[in-house]
């Protein structure tokens, strides 16, 4: 008897595992499918908008250009234009005082915690 009690049990361990596993992998499959549909869509999937966007006000899902970053942004494809490197671009970012674009986002937002423990928010 006791034999068929554990037999029993390890049965039922054995399909609680096999159903737990088909229900993670069916919710992880709806997940992509929908992720999926949102980019087809082309909708934003990501938390934040890139440095220079904005949420569109009626629509969470698009994105609009920020009216006070396009200035930075010419400068920054415009030193890219004259081959400047990377390290005097951003010295000279530093140098004007310009924010990081993640410094950026936790100034607007209060996120990136980590960023406030930064030092130098400007290079």
């Amino acid at each position: 008897m006791a034999s068929y009690v554990k037999g029993l049990s390890f049965f039922i361990i054995l399909c609680e595992s096999y159903f737990s596993e088909r229900c993670v992998k069916d919710c992880s499959k709806k997940v992509r499918t929908a992720f999926r549909t949102k980019v087809m869509n082309d909708e934003y999937t990501g938390g934040y908008p890139a440095f220079g966007y904005q949420k569109a006000p009626e629509d969470r899902h698009h994105r609009i250009s920020n009216e006070f970053t396009p200035v930075v942004k010419r400068r920054m494809f415009k030193m890219a234009l004259e081959r400047v490197s990377c390290y005097h671009a951003a010295k000279t970012m530093e140098a004007k005082q310009i924010l990081t674009p993640r410094a950026y986002i936790c100034d607007k937002h209060g996120k990136y915690v980590t960023n406030e423990m930064v030092e130098h928010p400007y290079a």
